[in-house]
């Protein structure tokens, strides 16, 4: 069962630009920026992307079905935290004890619209996401994130994984 990480959402913000002379697939296309821990309590996960069309990010109005709460496209950016099991050595999605067993830990964003208008340009930036710390797992010592976002057309972009961190 997904669990919807609402409450580690601190802030979303959105930088971007209109590009005069390139030009993107309509697709979305993100890499990974950085990853940036504040203390023990905040962290900052931040992506690269671009963008053909500009039809990237979502308004408060964007409320009706596909982007209803509760549907898969309510959230247009999608953190899955994973750990390296040293028994297996494969990355395993990280499983919580709480409130409900067997819940995997993902931070789950709405980022506002790139373009205010409903033009098409192509545009590239960088998504800034900020969360609580995540957890550490006894036993194990290295993690990362799986990420990926979706446009209004419900293109969902490339998957990309995070280097190797430890909490």
């Amino acid at each position: 069962m997904q669990r919807f990480a609402f409450l580690s959402v601190v802030a979303v913000f959105l930088l971007a630009g209109c590009i005069k002379d390139e030009s993107f697939p309509n697709e979305p296309a993100i890499e990974f920026n950085q990853y940036i821990r504040y203390g023990n309590d905040s962290a900052e996960f931040v992506i690269n992307f671009t963008d053909g069309d500009g039809d990237l990010g979502l308004s408060s109005k964007d409320t009706n079905s596909p982007f209803h709460q509760g549907g898969n496209y309510h959230f247009n950016l999608r953190l899955k935290y994973l750990y390296l099991d040293t028994a297996t050595g494969q990355w395993v999605p990280f499983v919580t004890n709480f409130p409900n067993n067997g819940d995997l830990l993902e931070w789950n964003f709405r980022f506002p619209r790139v373009l205010k208008k409903d033009n098409s340009k192509a545009v590239k930036g960088e998504i800034h996401s900020r969360m609580y710390a995540p957890y550490y797992v006894p036993g194990h010592t290295k993690y990362r994130f799986e990420c990926f976002i979706y446009d209004r057309a419900l293109n969902k972009s490339n998957v990309i994984t995070s280097p190797p961190f430890t909490p």
